[in-house]
């Protein structure tokens, strides 16, 4: 494919902030996606992507037009690109990454935290998956499709905005009045994350004031089998209960005298599992 040269600059004549001005664009939106399920191992796709504008039904296409910054949406003058997508559009994405060394052996999930509306995702020239739906994370595994040295990402977008029949707020093609320009593509973090072959999925967390406790229950991925898992419950750095249990069946963890979260004092414990990761947990 051709190649293009990564200059970048926010579109001018629009109102901007304090924040939009201190954008790096190779480093926007740096902080970690997913607070509630903290994993140490992770790398942030956000920066400098490739982006071409096509027909709807157009092919993979073999040369871009231009540099988008990911995650701002195409309408934005934080993308550099600052155009409405139509419906009879596609908008691809293209950008190369490497997995590092030290993730080898492991599970390498490709996560997005949101892309609106409807995509299909292809990694080196094979298609891994599609999602719809512009307000939920997503993720695929793309552990078989890698290739040693530099992947290349592809992302194709379709969003019909208001002529169609999906959620979209007040998203209009033509704003006035109460209605706002649409937004298209990536507009949150893309993400790279590697778990181990059997790997924790979910966890729901259900505080019980009464009994002074939290129903913990854990839902895994590469298992066909329950697997044993052990959970400590932090104040701060201090443990304040542990339990073990098996992974689908919920487990009831006892905290006598929890401290209550309350707008005077948002206190939340930590919840830490395996050693693989922390969560937050809120008394109320």
């Amino acid at each position: 494919m051709e190649r293009i040269r990564m200059d970048w600059k926010s579109v001018p004549g629009n109102i901007t902030t304090t924040w939009a001005e201190a954008i790096d664009p190779s480093a926007p939106l740096p902080e970690y996606p997913r607070p509630q399920m903290v994993r140490p191992d992770w790398h942030n796709l956000n920066g400098l992507w490739e982006y071409v504008v096509t027909e709807k039904e157009a092919e993979c296409p073999d040369s871009f037009e231009g540099i988008i910054l990911v995650p701002f949406a195409i309408e934005t003058a934080l993308s550099g690109v600052k155009r409405p997508l139509q419906p009879n559009q596609r908008l691809w994405y293209r950008r190369l990454f490497a997995i590092s060394e030290a993730w080898s052996g492991r599970r390498i999930l490709l996560h997005f935290e949101a892309v609106d509306w409807q995509c299909a995702c292809y990694l080196n020239g094979k298609e891994i998956g599609k999602h719809t739906g512009g307000y939920v994370p997503f993720h695929f595994d793309i552990t078989e499709h890698l290739i040693s040295g530099e992947n290349e990402l592809v992302v194709a977008v379709w969003d019909p905005s208001d002529t169609h029949w999906q959620q979209r707020g007040k998203q209009v093609l033509k704003p006035k009045a109460i209605y706002y320009t649409a937004t298209s593509g990536i507009w949150q973090t893309v993400w790279l994350e590697p778990v181990p072959n059997a790997y924790v999925e979910t966890l729901r967390l259900t505080p019980d004031l009464s009994n002074q406790s939290v129903e913990v229950l854990v839902g895994i991925e590469g298992s066909p089998d329950p697997l044993p898992f052990r959970v400590t419950i932090l104040d701060g750095d201090r443990p304040a209960a542990e339990a073990e249990g098996i992974t689908g069946e919920a487990l009831s963890v006892s905290v006598p005298e929890p401290r209550l979260w309350s707008p005077d004092g948002p206190f939340l414990y930590g919840l830490q599992q395996w050693g693989d990761f922390r969560r937050c947990v809120a008394f109320l």
